[in-house]
Parts: structure tokens; sequence; C-alpha cells
């Protein structure tokens, strides 16, 4: 039988990087843009490199291309650009083969977060006036976020606590009128009322916060509250799992072509 045969592994292979990348692709965009946006806001990035001693760094083009590269390409973790920079030819176009390691990429993102919301609004706005972004069209896609909310009451719970503290209360302040009725060892007995009513004053203090997650949970349709995080809900998500959860909703604007706007 005959096969298909490819190319020897120990075989040298040698092409320009530049000619494997369609003239149409959008990383090509992403370069122009992100060229032109550093060119015009140069204060907006750190003057990291300026010295001409120490170890030469990341031009911030380079950074700031690679991570809109992975916004795109629906990738935000540092770690897995990294990976991408040494398997995505696309990526080896644009960072020039370069590898920049996961920790610089964070640092990078997280010392100039505004001016990366800066570049993408850019970048919208210039989509929106060519044309590729109608704005007139959006696309709602909804998701449950999970949250932190570890203590979440409902208003049976906020009862059962009710009745507990209420009965430490009761149960503390027999404790005082015992000692209030016995005359020695008076010190021991002073230090004892004095935890005695650090306590009382601590169940009273939660009784009050009971109080007010009640109230709220009252006016909630599902008769439920998490001081935590109040816009927290009680959701079914996959395989009917219950969790509390953020419901929230992303509009974006579909894309009518990727041709080269240059």
């Amino acid at each position: 039988m005959r096969f298909l045969e490819g190319t020897p592994r120990n075989q040298t292979v040698s092409y320009v990087l530049d000619e494997v990348i369609e003239e149409e692709h959008y990383v090509r965009l992403i370069e122009q843009m992100v060229t032109q946006f550093y060119q015009a806001n140069l204060g907006l990035f750190s003057n990291k490199g300026a010295r001409m001693k120490g170890r030469k760094v990341y031009h911030p083009a380079l950074l700031l291309g690679i991570l809109c590269y992975g916004y795109f390409n629906g990738i935000s973790s540092s770690r897995k650009l990294e990976r991408e920079c040494r398997r995505d030819i696309k990526l080896q176009w644009l960072g020039q083969c370069l590898v920049p390691a996961h920790k610089t990429l964070a640092n990078f993102r997280k010392d100039h977060g505004q001016t990366i919301q800066q570049f993408t609004r850019q970048f919208t706005d210039l989509l929106r006036q060519a044309g590729y972004i109608s704005g007139h069209t959006l696309t709602v896609d909804g998701s449950k976020l999970w949250v932190y909310a570890s203590e979440s009451y409902t208003v049976a719970t906020l009862r059962d606590k009710f009745s507990d503290t209420d009965r430490k209360l009761a149960m503390y302040v027999d404790q005082l009128q015992v000692q209030d009725a016995q005359d020695e060892q008076i010190d021991l007995l002073e230090e004892r009322r004095d935890r005695l009513l650090a306590r009382i004053g601590s169940l009273k203090a939660k009784r009050e916060n009971w109080a007010t997650c009640q109230a709220a949970a009252q006016q909630k349709p599902a008769k439920r509250i998490s001081p935590t995080d109040v816009k927290a809900r009680i959701m079914k998500g996959r395989q009917e799992i219950i969790t509390v959860t953020i419901y929230s909703q992303l509009s974006i604007a579909p894309l009518v072509s990727w041709l080269s706007i240059m």
C-alpha cells in the first residue's frame, strides 16, 4: 500500500515566518494597533529598559500584543499564554519568537491595567468606525458566577439562631445572678463577672445582626440572604447542583469581518 510521506524529523526546514502568516489574519491588525498605541501613549508605560545597565527587558508593545491576542482567543491565563508562545506560530510571529515568562505577563497586566482598558476601547472604536462592528446588534449571554458566600441564611435558620442566642443569654444571666448571691472570693467572682458581661454583650450584638438579616430576608422572594454578598442567589448549576452564585450577563457586538483595515 502507498501512504503519504511527510518531512523527516531530522531534516532541516527553513522558512520565513512572515510568509507563513496570512496577509488578512487579524494578528497583523493587532500588531499595527499595538505599535501605534504605544508610540502615541509613551507616558502610559513604565520606563523599564531605559537604563543601559542590567538585563534587557521585553518591549511593552510586545507584551501588550501577546495579552491582546490571548483575549481574542479566550486565553486569559498568563501560564497558558507562555505555553502558547512556544506552540502557536501566530504568537511566534507577534512576539518575534520570544517567550516571556508567565510572571512577566502577569506583572505587566497588573501594572498596566488601566492602559490595557484604554487600548481595548480605542481598538473597539476603530472597528466601529471602519464598519467592522455595527453597534446596532448585540449578542447577550448569561452565566452563573460562583461567589464566596459561606454564610447564607434563610428565615428558618435565622429563627433557630435567635432561639440559640436567647438560650445562651438566659444561661449567662442566671450565672450572674448566682454570682451576685455569693460573697466569698470577691476577686475571682469579679473576673468571672467581667467575662460573662463580655459574652452577653457579644451575644446581644449577634442578636441585633440576626434581626437585621431576618428583616432583610423577609423582603427577599426566596426568603434567604447572604450577608457576605447581598447580590448572591441560590441557583441550580450543572448537574442540578445548588450553589450560591451571581447571575451575570455579557453583551458583545458581533464582528462583520476580519479583513485588514490598514
